[in-house]
């Protein structure tokens, strides 16, 4: 019995390997028996949701298939995967490089195509994460182009012009919400703590240039917009993209029951 993950490492499969008499064939002037390899696969668990209690059913549909010990080492080995995965993308973040897809191993290839990564795992086998995340992008003004900044500039002096101030962040959330559901693990995971004490020097920016920049007390901007700031959070926190926020389960979870309760709606 084996284990290995899908391509896009959301669940993994288990198989049960069963050797079968073929027939015979003559070898060296010789009756030579055949067995046939067959692999069934028993179950499909998401890592998205409980790993031990998938497991858990999967003991009862498979009857005498599957030990409690066995239970165990493949719910060890799912959560070991998922930490790899993780941390590979952290560590990415750290980077600058967001998004992207874990690779899984599926064979020598890999290793002839990403052994030259420094984050590549040479121990990996078949069915596991290969320490890779493809296809993953830089995000930063580096990376813009003159168009890019022309449109952003022109977007922000349009919500100015047109007396929408409230407005101006959220280009920004966006960015960072659509960031966060393509990741995987936990909101409050995605960003290291350095790039969360750089989000909050950009906001606290903005809240000075407000109250010393243009001279308005805190007091007076907490007494007559507090309350039009919360619903607005609020409401964000209500689409598809911002049901992720204030939330602690795995952000793979969170856009499935955001799906569900949009569609319930």
């Amino acid at each position: 019995m084996y284990a290995r993950l899908n391509s896009k490492a959301t669940s993994f499969n288990l198989y049960q390997s069963k050797s079968e008499y073929d027939g015979l064939v003559e070898h060296k002037g010789r009756p030579r028996k055949i067995y046939r390899t067959d692999n069934n696969k028993l179950a499909e668990v998401d890592l998205s949701a409980d790993i031990d209690a998938q497991l858990e059913a999967v003991i009862l549909c498979c009857g005498g298939q599957i030990s409690k010990s066995k239970v165990k080492t493949f719910s060890a080995w799912a959560r070991s995967q998922v930490e790899l995965i993780e941390k590979a993308y952290l560590r990415n973040a750290k980077l600058g490089l967001f998004g992207g897809t874990p690779v899984i191993k599926s064979g020598k290839r890999d290793d002839d195509k990403y052994s030259s990564e420094s984050c590549y795992i040479i121990s990996s086998k078949i069915g596991e994460f290969s320490g890779v995340i493809k296809d993953a992008k830089r995000i930063g003004l580096s990376g813009s182009t003159e168009s890019a900044h022309s449109n952003l500039a022109s977007e922000i002096d349009a919500m100015i012009a047109s007396g929408r101030f409230d407005e101006l962040c959220d280009p920004i959330i966006q960015g960072l919400l659509r960031h966060i559901n393509s990741s995987h693990g936990k909101v409050h995971e995605i960003l290291s703590d350095e790039q969360a004490q750089k989000l909050y020097v950009a906001e606290r920016q903005l809240y000075k240039f407000v109250t010393r920049g243009l001279s308005r007390k805190n007091s007076d901007l907490q007494d007559s917009a507090k309350l039009a700031a919360e619903e607005k959070f609020k409401n964000l926190k209500q689409t598809r993209a911002g049901y992720c926020l204030c939330k602690v389960k795995a952000i793979a979870t969170l856009k499935l029951e955001a799906e569900y309760k949009i569609l319930k709606s």
